[in-house]
């Protein structure tokens, strides 16, 4: 069928189940509904951008097939956003008619809210009718380009030898400046637990107060902070020491005199980069052993 009747007509549906040709193995369906094709054909264009509190004007086109008609039009949408439309059209015989709709979006509608516009239209006996339907979307502009910026306000350390006992933790600012603000703040490496709180700063600033807190079995941290364009900043840190170990080395911490240092022990050599000079040690491990050195020595 190549074009649809203009009449009442139905669908009727034929086939067979298998490649068998046998009677038992053909079928056919008919609807229990008569069809009839409308007479009227609606036709929309849209091709501005829409944004917050702004009115998006979408023309369109009826075209009617038949007498002189005054159609009755009708346009909503699913948000119940103010909509100002024709309420009639008057179309003569096998021409078509022009109209506009103005839909506004309130000003406080986030970008990206989607919005289905219908459109009908009926003859005056209601008889006869037709509608078309629009999906629009609110897409606020961009003027955010600036991404989050991360502030590391203090660290406190205190992890010993067992890494599984101690803990060290976190704090920091996260701004966006004049920007669409923070949306989320996520952990993206570390194992620890992160809580934050927005505060209004000085000069009407919103600062975002992140509180990251891990066992010192995780030493790495990274933060991942996003605006509302989508603008993404990171914060990082590691507890790892400043030094370029070689083979089989272990890390060992040694306090005397309210002092304390951080030496690298190796069964070779290592450098300790600390101070900006190289440090040889060789195989004295402890303090005791030292000390017995020059009690044998001197």
């Amino acid at each position: 069928m190549t074009n649809v009747p203009t009449g009442e007509f139905v669908v009727r549906v034929m086939g067979e189940k298998s490649s068998l040709r046998s009677s038992n193995n053909f079928f056919q369906r008919q609807s229990v509904t008569q069809f009839k094709a409308s007479s009227l054909v609606i036709t929309a264009q849209i091709g501005n951008e829409w944004e917050p509190g702004k009115t998006l004007s979408i023309p369109f086109t009826v075209r009617h097939i038949g007498s002189n008609k005054l159609l009755k039009i009708i346009a909503r949408n699913d948000l119940e956003f103010v909509t100002e439309f024709p309420s009639t059209m008057s179309i003569e015989s096998g021409s078509s008619g022009n109209g506009t709709i103005n839909i506004t979006a309130p000003t406080a509608t986030l970008s990206g809210t989607e919005v289905t516009l219908t459109i009908e239209a009926t003859t005056p006996d209601g008889g006869d009718f037709n509608y078309a339907v629009l999906r629009l979307t609110v897409v606020a502009p961009i003027t955010d380009y600036t991404p989050p910026v991360c502030e590391i306000v203090s660290i406190n350390a205190n992890c010993t030898s067992n890494c599984s006992l101690s803990t060290w933790e976190l704090t920091a600012n996260i701004t966006d400046g004049n920007g669409t603000g923070i949306m989320s703040l996520t952990v993206r490496q570390g194992l620890g637990n992160l809580n934050s709180s927005t505060v209004l700063m000085d000069r009407g600033v919103n600062v975002t107060l992140a509180h990251y807190r891990a066992s010192c079995c995780s030493q790495e941290m990274e933060l991942v902070a996003v605006d509302g364009a989508g603008n993404v900043g990171t914060c990082s840190k590691s507890l790892r020491p400043d030094v370029v170990p070689t083979s089989n080395s272990v890390l060992f911490t040694v306090t005397a005199t309210n002092k304390t240092t951080t030496t690298l022990l190796s069964s070779t050599n290592a450098t300790n980069t600390s101070a900006g000079h190289s440090l040889y040690v060789s195989l004295w491990v402890t303090v005791e052993a030292i000390l017995l050195f020059h009690v044998l020595c001197f």
